[in-house]
């Protein structure tokens, strides 16, 4: 008992002249302290410091680099701190975090040397990328904490995934491995060296902890790829110069944004769109072309056939408009007389012939021009009548309008042969015979009022 007690003096001795040389040296931290493993060597702090071993046996090494990886396969002695390798879809590795208290055991009595509160932060750098990167920091609440990395190279990118139910933990007091939650990877759990989980690490190098997880190469799921499709171009005749176009389209991996529409044809048009539909109104008669385009987040498709429709549009129908409109004559000479008919269609109607009723006694003369000789066969004032026939598709339309009726005297009386000339000698004496006479009437009705 005394030999212990002297030991334990020596050594909190050393521990102090050493802690105030590490001070004149500028080393301030027991984080920073580090003590070369020898046979049947301990630590000499009184108070808990993680990891500060060098040259540790049984593939330790330094304590410092306490974050190494291997190949699932490999064994112990294969973790390395930064682990190159091709990363082949399936391959999976092993990350492991090696925890010590390097306090002198024989102040565990006292719980100096205990590790209290002690907690793992494990971070994983996992997803797609060619360079992953681990690390671990050990902090406790009466203990300096510290930090260490290691990584995984890959040839290529690849998909690195936590295999599930992996993370283990071990200790030599707790009888061997235990489970740790997954979320202990990107994340923090407590450990303890002789109750599993209870925050406490005891001085000593039979109280190591080693927590182990597994990480596996996946292959990297190709992006989906966006498709998207022009699929039909719908019309619907709405009446001769008007058109609905309706597009139908598909979309996988995107979403459709809008709808274009483009016309060529002959003429001036309208066109009106809500969305996926647009309605076509041209001006004038002619061929048209429709075509549409569907504009996704991903792109705008081309121009094809299933989605190209062309319209014809045709002339207004004709209204077919017709009537007889004037009948004249003119008295030729005795009772002979020309008379001339006026009528109109239009329309796709056309003129057939002329019927002229040339009153009672007379004829009913019919004739396919409009302008006809009669002379009529007893004198007095004759009514006559023009009726006319028009063609008007695949009928025949008759029009007798009030127009076309005329009251004709008809007399034996010659018409005058000539005009009166109108030549310049022919005016002066007109002009003269006109003089004369209203001299005259002038004179006589002077006398009378005398």
């Amino acid at each position: 008992m005394k030999i212990t007690n002297l030991l334990r003096t020596t050594k909190a001795k050393l521990g102090i002249s050493l802690l105030a040389v590490a001070l004149i040296a500028g080393v301030a931290t027991q984080a920073q302290a580090r003590t070369q493993y020898t046979d049947g060597g301990m630590g000499t702090s009184k108070t808990p410091v993680f990891n500060e071993f060098y040259d540790v046996p049984n593939g330790v090494g330094d304590e410092a680099d306490f974050v190494r990886l291997k190949t699932k396969a490999g064994t112990n002695g294969d973790y390395i701190s930064t682990l190159n390798d091709d990363c082949a879809v399936g391959d999976a590795f092993n990350v492991r975090t090696y925890i010590h208290n390097g306090a002198d055991p024989e102040y565990n009595d006292t719980g100096e040397a205990i590790a209290r509160n002690t907690v793992l932060a494990m971070n994983a750098e996992l997803g797609d990328g060619k360079a992953f990167d681990f690390s671990s920091t050990i902090s406790a609440s009466n203990a300096a904490s510290v930090s260490d990395s290691g990584t995984l190279q890959c040839q290529g990118n690849v998909r690195l995934k936590l295999v599930p139910k992996s993370v283990q933990a071990y200790s030599k007091p707790v009888g061997g491995f235990y489970a740790l939650p997954d979320t202990s990877v990107n994340g923090t759990t407590q450990i303890g060296s002789r109750v599993a989980g209870d925050g406490n690490v005891y001085g000593c190098w039979d109280d190591r902890v080693i927590v182990v997880y597994e990480v596996v190469v996946e292959q990297i799921p190709e992006e989906p790829k966006a498709e998207f499709s022009c699929d039909l171009l719908e019309v619907l005749k709405l009446s001769d110069r008007t058109y609905k176009f309706t597009v139908k389209a598909s979309a996988t991996n995107t979403e459709i944004t809008d709808y274009k529409f483009n016309v060529k044809g002959g003429g001036d048009f309208d066109l009106a769109q809500q969305g996926n539909v647009a309605v076509l109104t041209v001006e004038q008669a002619g061929d048209y072309t429709v075509r549409a385009q569907v504009v996704t987040a991903d792109g705008t498709t081309e121009y094809n056939d299933a989605c190209t429709k062309k319209v014809t549009a045709a002339e207004e129908p004709k209204v077919p408009t017709y009537s007889c409109d004037l009948l004249q004559y003119k008295h030729l000479g005795g009772r002979k007389y020309r008379f001339t008919t006026t009528a109109s269609a239009s329309g796709g109607a056309t003129v057939k012939q002329y019927t002229y009723d040339f009153g009672q006694g007379e004829e009913t003369v019919v004739v396919d021009r409009s302008q006809y000789d009669y002379e009529f066969k007893t004198e007095g004032d004759k009514t006559v009548r023009v009726a006319v026939d028009f063609n008007v598709g695949d009928n025949v339309e008759t029009k007798s309008d009030a127009d076309c009726v005329v009251t004709v005297p008809a007399t034996t009386e010659q018409p005058p042969k000539e005009l009166p000339k109108t030549g310049a000698g022919a005016v002066m004496g007109l002009f003269t015979a006109v003089t004369a006479a209203g001299t005259l009437v002038h004179r006589t009705a002077t006398s009378r009022r005398g």
